[in-house]
């Protein structure tokens, strides 16, 4: 993953920041003109479409205005004008981005005079009564006579502090589709994700927020009770992450909450989560239906490209948990990757798991038609698309969160929406809000409403699939800054770690052992693989970090007992080495011991052990068989491994002194004492002959010589 440091944090402030201002700026619809001393916010506008006929048929529009300077301003009054009609998702982008006032060929409605004065500071409540017609010549209305989306924009004039004269004040501007007999197939999928709450325990939980979330107020409250006030919800398919579910469950039979120091409490959200849960069950009975994330929602591309697999299947309790108290299957047929983005590997990896779909936005489709989405072949894979276009879930998110512009960002919403068919491109149109979307319920509630009538056909994402036309948008590209958002090095690095440590000494427990010591153990290392970490980062390595920790520990409990005088000595080359083993875990385990000299030094080897079972509680003696080729002192390194010869827990270094001589000493020695021996017997030798030569020589008559 090299290539993900490259450049990282540098895409991610241009083309998104740009593309999200770019669609919220016209949100609040509220754009000063000559003199910013009225700010003109279009409130609401009914209806959304209005209808295709000759007929005369009311529009009423909502506005506020607000006196933004300290002086009181009379005379008000609002000048109509309605643009021509905008037919391109080119063009729209373009109005949404830089709203302007339309001076050509505009189409100028009977102004409307206030009664009143605006005081300083102070806002008021507009209504305006229009009409709309698709006939030319009908009186006052507002000819709709082509299909296409018609700027319409509001010009307060007044009197007042220092201006003379009525100039105007202020500006502001809506949106009125025209779509004649257009009509768009229209889905939405409604995500339910929250970060894990718990670790390794099904029933311990590390913080009781959940608890705040799901009761009155909260954020999983909002994001329900806004499919609650919906009319009808049969286009709208839940996606909901199972683990989210089980939580609530658990926490519905009773949970403890651990604390920061003492034993764990008693959680408090047991009577909000059944609530909820019964509230979810009613909103499904309503919906176009459900699909599964995989259980803590992993964030699939960054542990694809890390090597790092995860569960698609749900955990035998979590399923039978979830099973009794919703009466729902593990069902993940349509997927909602981190981001709307996936990598080939992580789609095939998807697909493989079942997924039939996977929600993905036009920045890693570029080619979907002209950036509205729809229903997408992609080459070499199984698994089509829903493509949600960015431009049209920015204004979404405008309309439905807390933080956005509100209902007066609705005619931009349908306009959008509208789009691709107005422009013939495309019938189908993919919405949704935020991942962990804020809602406020009315302005949701809005949303869809607005998209299941009129020109809208309303259908389910599952339907989507079997009855939509798909067509192809090329390959998948990663967008810029895709990479950026996902889980850090660190914390793959740390959940690589809590993998490496349960998952060697699941080896030397054997399959009774690993169900009892490792339980909840899978399912920690997945939640904290989840992808809601991305949003915030310090939580997700302090979760993973805490649980490699634990793993570590584990792995630890079953270790080498170092000698009180850290050192062994041995008297022969080919001495016993006792090593004694401690197993702290509340079940057998079965390892091997192995010695080799620290460095590759020669002169020291030793044969591995035989494995042994420890029983829990008690240390265990392992006789190593040592061979040495010199005296002196050895630096050796003792781990302990599986049967199979993993390592299990941590390295112990020992000293090694040794008295024996080894082969080599033995070889000198015997070289060097028959080199004395020898050097002896040459010199006795000559001492004899020398001896004999005098005797002789003694011997020899005087005059002889």
């Amino acid at each position: 993953m090299t290539r993900r440091l490259i450049a990282r944090f540098a895409a991610l402030g241009g083309a998104g920041a740009l593309l999200i201002c770019a669609v919220l700026i016209p949100a609040q619809v509220v754009r000063a003109a000559t003199a910013p001393d009225v700010t003109v916010k279009v409130v609401s506008v009914s209806p959304d479409v209005p209808p295709a006929t000759t007929d005369v048929t009311p529009l009423t529009v909502n506005l506020e205005l607000t006196n933004t300077t300290s002086a009181t301003l009379s005379q008000l009054r609002i000048d109509i004008t309605r643009e021509p009609p905008i037919s391109s998702a080119q063009a729209l982008r373009r109005e949404l981005a830089s709203p302007v006032e339309g001076n050509s060929q505009p189409f100028r409605l009977p102004s409307q005079t206030l009664d009143g004065d605006l005081g300083p500071r102070a806002s008021r409540r507009v209504t305006l009564n229009l009409s709309t017609s698709t006939d030319s010549t009908a009186p006052g209305s507002l000819c709709l006579c082509r299909t296409g989306v018609y700027p319409l924009d509001f010009a307060v004039h007044a009197s007042g502090g220092s201006a003379t004269g009525s100039p105007e004040r202020g500006w502001g501007q809506t949106y009125i589709p025209s779509v004649a007999d257009v009509q768009i197939n229209s889905t939405w999928l409604w995500p339910f994700f929250e970060r894990p709450h718990r670790m390794i325990s099904d029933t311990l939980f590390v913080d009781d927020a959940l608890a705040q979330s799901v009761s009155a107020g909260g954020r999983l409250d909002r994001a329900l009770a806004a499919l609650e006030r919906a009319s009808n919800i049969s286009n709208v398919t839940l996606v909901l992450d199972p683990e989210l579910l089980d939580e609530l469950v658990v926490m519905t039979q009773g949970y403890r909450v651990q604390v920061a120091s003492g034993a764990p409490r008693a959680g408090t959200g047991g009577h909000a989560a059944q609530l909820w849960l019964e509230r979810l069950k009613a909103v499904l009975a309503r919906a176009g239906g459900y699909s599964f994330s995989a259980y803590a929602d992993p964030d699939v591309d960054a542990l694809t490209e890390a090597g790092i697999p995860w569960a698609s299947t749900l955990p035998t309790a979590m399923a039978q948990r979830i099973s009794l108290a919703l009466e729902l299957s593990d069902r993940h047929d349509i997927a909602w990757p981190a981001g709307q983005t996936v990598s080939r590997s992580a789609l095939s990896a998807l697909a493989t798991s079942g997924v039939q779909a996977v929600l993905l936005d036009d920045a890693t489709l570029p080619g979907a038609q002209d950036d509205g989405g729809g229903h997408v072949t992609i080459p070499g894979s199984p698994a089509s698309a829903l493509v949600v276009s960015r431009g049209v879930n920015a204004v979404v998110s405008s309309v439905v969160s807390t933080n956005g512009g509100g209902l007066s960002a609705l005619p931009a919403m349908v306009s959008s929406a509208l789009m691709p068919a107005i422009e013939e491109t495309n019938n189908f149109v993919v919405l949704t809000p935020d991942r962990y979307a804020d809602v406020d319920p009315s302005r949701a509630a809005a949303a869809i409403d607005a998209t299941t009538t009129g020109p809208f056909r309303p259908v389910s994402a599952r339907t989507a699939l079997t009855d939509v036309d798909t067509y192809s948008a090329g390959d998948l590209v990663t967008p810029n800054g895709a990479e950026d958002a996902e889980l850090s090095q660190a914390q793959l690095q740390l959940i690589n770690a809590a993998r490496a440590s349960t998952g060697t000494l699941a080896g030397a427990l054997g399959e009774s052992g690993a169900a009892t010591v490792l339980a909840g153990y899978p399912e920690g290392i997945q939640r904290a693989q989840s992808s809601a970490w991305r949003q915030d980062r310090s939580a997700g390595l302090a979760f993973a970090g805490a649980l490699a920790q634990d793993g570590s520990a584990l792995s630890n409990a079953v270790r080498i007992v170092r000698p009180s005088q850290g050192s062994y000595s041995l008297a022969s080359s080919d001495s016993p080495l006792y090593l004694y083993v401690r197993n702290e875990l509340p079940v057998p385990v079965s390892v091997k011991v192995a010695v080799a000299a620290v460095g590759d030094v020669r002169g020291f080897s030793a044969d591995p052990s035989g494995a042994e079972t420890i029983q829990p509680g008690s240390v265990q003696r392992f006789r190593v068989q040592a061979h040495v080729e010199r005296s002196g002192h050895f630096t050796v390194a003792a781990t302990l491994t599986t049967p199979s010869g993993v390592q299990v827990g941590p390295t112990e270094r020992l000293s090694i002194y040794s008295k024996a001589l080894g082969t080599i000493g033995v070889v000198i020695t015997f070289v060097a004492g028959s080199v004395l021996a020898v050097a002896l017997l040459v010199r006795f030798s000559r001492r004899f002959r020398n001896r004999a030569r005098a005797r002789k020589a003694s011997s020899v008559p005087a005059g002889m010589t």
